[in-house]
């Protein structure tokens, strides 16, 4: 899991984690960007494994087919994109890592369930919303203004004499200031901005559909593209599925640096020098 990402998680001390297990069948409703409009990506594929479960760095490992390609995909436990997770189904199993359903097909890739009527179509992010709420400590008590008592003291009453005239000094009465202590208060953490998403298409080898496979796995800025290993790109292609394996991303760091910078000119420039893709920077 992102670092940056789950350190905002335990400093909010509220998130809820999914309930899933290995062997669950679900149908995932995920909300991903598109441009600039928001839509609803749905699929229904099967987890194979669960790492860290009931843990707020936990990952679950899910297997399906999409645009007639087999794709295995990772999401944290504590995904806060999906707007519904329903339980199609739930089988039996032995292991907590279905690695061998990989090399099955057909009859030998069945499974029995063991979900009962109740439990398909429950919406698992509610339960995990729910439990979320259950487990949250109840704020605590204000602190009381305490006062004290006014101190009252009088003057001695002097008593003058003259030719049987008898004036009595006004008696004064001082009152001490009321000690109210108050209760200390906490100062307000601000949240870090969220950074826009940047058009990654300006980037000379990435199109519309690299560019939406690099936003789901949360690179969506021209520093953020820069600053990811060439590794790790070439493996998030390599997932996406054949086509995109052959891309090159050794050629980001300066085009990534130029258009975070905004120097349009001279990125141009520099994408007229490459040779397509192909050629490392």
């Amino acid at each position: 899991m992102n670092n940056q990402r789950l350190a905002s998680l335990r400093a909010k001390k509220w998130y809820h984690i999914l309930p899933v297990k290995a062997g669950q069948m679900l149908e995932l409703h995920e909300k991903v960007w598109q441009w600039s409009n928001e839509r609803i990506w749905k699929f229904k594929w099967l987890v194979i494994k669960v790492k860290k479960p009931n843990h707020v760095d936990g990952t679950f490992l899910i297997r399906g087919k999409a645009a007639g390609h087999t794709i295995e995909k990772i999401y944290p436990l504590s995904f806060g994109k999906f707007e519904k997770v329903l339980l199609v189904d739930s089988f039996r199993t032995r292991r907590a890592r279905l690695y061998y359903i990989r090399d099955k097909v057909g009859k030998d890739a069945k499974m029995k369930s063991e979900a009962t009527a109740e439990e398909k179509g429950v919406d698992l992010v509610a339960l995990a919303v729910a439990e979320a709420a259950a487990n949250t400590p109840a704020p605590e008590a204000p602190v009381e203004e305490v006062k004290a008592e006014e101190a009252v003291t009088e003057t001695p009453v002097e008593e003058v004499k003259e030719e049987e005239a008898v004036t009595e000094a006004p008696v004064e009465e001082g009152k001490a200031e009321e000690a109210v202590t108050e209760a200390p208060v906490e100062e307000v953490k601000e949240e870090a901005p969220v950074a826009q998403a940047d058009d990654l298409t300006k980037i000379e080898w990435v199109g519309p559909k690299i560019a939406e496979l690099l936003v789901n796995a949360w690179i969506s800025t021209y520093a953020a593209l820069g600053n990811t290993d060439a590794a790790a790109i070439k493996t998030i292609l390599e997932e996406g599925g054949s086509s995109f394996a052959s891309h090159n991303p050794e050629t980001r760091p300066k085009q990534s640096a130029m258009a975070a910078e905004g120097k349009w000119d001279e990125l141009k420039t520099r994408q007229d020098e490459l040779d397509g893709w192909k050629v490392a920077e």
